[in-house]
């Protein structure tokens, strides 16, 4: 099975990813991308699947960064 996300929608869909991370970081979907916002140098903002179906040895998987100083 595929993993396709568009992030459709105005927030997260928490039944497929589970939400991580440092100090109040900031998970928001908006315009059809996932944003991860973290301060500071050591705090972070991550995401996880929660699906146990996919490899991602199988498949290719296509991540776009667009990271702002």
């Amino acid at each position: 099975m595929p993993l396709d996300e568009g992030f459709g929608g105005e927030a997260l869909d928490e039944s497929v990813w589970a939400k991580d991370g440092t100090n109040g970081p900031l998970h928001t979907v908006r315009d059809g991308s996932l944003r991860l916002i973290a301060t500071g140098q050591t705090n972070y903002a991550r995401v996880s699947s929660r699906r146990s179906d996919f490899n991602f040895f199988e498949r290719p998987l296509v991540v776009v960064w667009d990271l702002v100083p």
